[in-house]
């Protein structure tokens, strides 16, 4: 239609794109990387955050206000080129970062969408990344109310000694029961806790290009399109080696199908994606 390049449209690209798809531990398939506000991410870019739930994008002063640091964190909180950055003032045994208070309904907020990165100096090791939360309903924070990277996130990881190149990053909040996906529960303030191993510090900086809530837009087409995507390419380049590759991707987006979207039973059904 004019509005795309005719690369895109090329065995090698599309070669490219099955072979390093964005994928998370479910074996769903994103449509983007994700790394922008306003990118696709894990399905459509629409509705997001501006129908109703909240965001900060730290590109204006506004933006910023009302973000501060606990007394734990031993940093200081700048803004510069449209990132909110943490940088210890030496050696800390976490990092405590608190919104504004704010009220919204989970019913339009069952994602937290997160762009972040860390970048440490010298020897640590981090215990995790947490996201704590209070709800109208409880105002104290609370360990029931708190939800770690390493194993909500649908990519985290244990960040251990290593970095976090920055990205975008999606936690299903609404699998947590305190927050779910209902008209009833409001959200009313985040902490976000970046806690070294027991015993340990760490130096570094802690960056946000935006954190905002969002809807489930989660499309059963984009496990489809890549499972006979690779399904074509395969029959046309008739190379081992790029089955041997591509088939452990396909079979987990299968699985998705078959299991999260009940597809075993003849039928996708997506009440899984709480929309």
């Amino acid at each position: 239609n004019g509005t795309m390049s005719s690369f895109y449209a090329t065995k090698e690209w599309v070669t490219d794109w099955l072979l390093s798809p964005r994928q998370d531990r479910q074996g769903y398939i994103w449509a983007d990387e994700g790394n922008d506000i306003s990118s696709w991410g894990m399905g459509w870019a629409f509705p997001d955050y501006q129908n109703g739930g909240i965001g900060w994008l730290f590109d204006t002063d506004d933006e910023s206000e009302g973000w501060y640091l606990g007394n734990a964190s031993n940093a200081s909180l700048t803004v510069e080129n449209s990132n909110l950055i943490v940088d210890t003032a030496g050696a800390t045994e976490q990092i405590e970062l608190y919104s504004p208070l704010f009220e919204r309904s989970t019913l339009v907020a069952p994602f937290l969408r997160m762009n972040f990165g860390f970048t440490g100096t010298g020897s640590y090791d981090i215990d995790d990344l947490f996201v704590y939360y209070t709800t109208d309903k409880s105002a104290q924070w609370s360990e029931d109310k708190k939800v770690s990277f390493s194993e909500l996130c649908t990519t985290g990881f244990e960040i251990g000694a290593g970095n976090v190149s920055q990205q975008g990053f999606f936690f299903p909040m609404y699998l947590q029961e305190q927050w779910g996906a209902e008209s009833r529960t409001r959200v009313t303030q985040l902490k976000i806790v970046l806690a070294a191993e027991e015993g340990t510090s760490f130096e570094g900086r802690l960056n946000f290009d935006y954190i905002c809530t969002d809807f489930d837009d989660r499309q059963p087409l984009n496990l489809c399109n890549y499972i006979i995507a690779a399904k074509n390419v395969c029959e046309f380049a008739q190379d081992d080696d790029l089955l041997a590759r591509l088939l452990p991707n396909a079979r987990r987006a299968m699985n998705f199908l078959l299991s999260q979207l009940k597809g075993a039973g003849g039928l996708i059904d997506t009440e899984y994606f709480v929309g």
